[in-house]
């Protein structure tokens, strides 16, 4: 009786984590891309503005079915890089032989880690997936150039409360086999609910991320 016990436990734990890991992924993407303003005319500080600037987002996702279906749930865990570049900033100092300008270009560097949670749907090569991301910001990386030639970073943003954001996500992509259980894909990925914050004024600006990149996926 004993060892038939251990034999029904074997077997139901078995199913249940065929069903738990049977349809399940795991992998990491590569998406460079790029930042843009939501509106360039609106994004002016005192004296430059605002300007797209290529970004990234890498990092490892998580894959499970619902129910054997098309139907899918979509996590991970990224790095990202968000900012913008700031073209044509004026700085006055003053040295014992006189009074100085420099203009220079600011390329804004906001790091974050980001958890998306993402209902995804499958159609043989092609999927799409949608839902929300939450932020957690690191910190802030100024690269001036190209006469400063200088980096500064800092942390903008330095209460727990407001280090937190909520954001959308929409991807779309393709994808292969390469073999049973390995698979690869292209993909490209709109977030339009990212901000930064003017080192100038201080203002949170919306911006749009189109990022498109690559990856892989394992079949546990």
């Amino acid at each position: 009786m004993r060892n038939l016990t251990v034999y029904f436990f074997i077997f139901f734990l078995t199913i249940f984590c065929e069903q738990l890991f049977g349809q399940s992924r795991i992998g990491f993407k590569l998406l460079p891309g790029l930042t843009a303003p939501y509106d360039p005319n609106k994004h002016q500080s005192f004296q430059n503005t605002i300007h797209p600037r290529f970004t990234f987002n890498f990092g490892g996702l998580f894959i499970h079915s619902i129910m054997d279906s098309t139907l899918f749930i979509e996590t991970g865990f990224y790095y990202t890089d968000r900012g913008s570049l700031q073209k044509d900033f004026v700085s006055h100092y003053t040295t014992p032989q006189g009074s100085y300008t420099k203009t220079s270009d600011i390329y804004v560097h906001n790091y974050y880690f980001s958890l998306p949670i993402l209902f995804r749907i499958e159609r043989k090569h092609f999927y799409a997936s949608a839902g929300v991301t939450i932020d957690y910001y690191s910190h802030t990386k100024w690269v001036y150039t190209p006469e400063e030639h200088k980096i500064e970073k800092g942390n903008l943003l330095r209460s727990l409360s407001e280090r937190f954001k909520f954001g959308t996500l929409l991807n779309i992509g393709t994808q292969m086999k390469l073999t049973k259980r390995l698979g690869l894909f292209v993909e490209g990925h709109v977030n339009p609910n990212s901000f930064y914050r003017n080192p100038v004024n201080k203002k949170l600006n919306f911006f749009w991320n189109y990022l498109l990149g690559t990856g892989l996926t394992f079949k546990l």
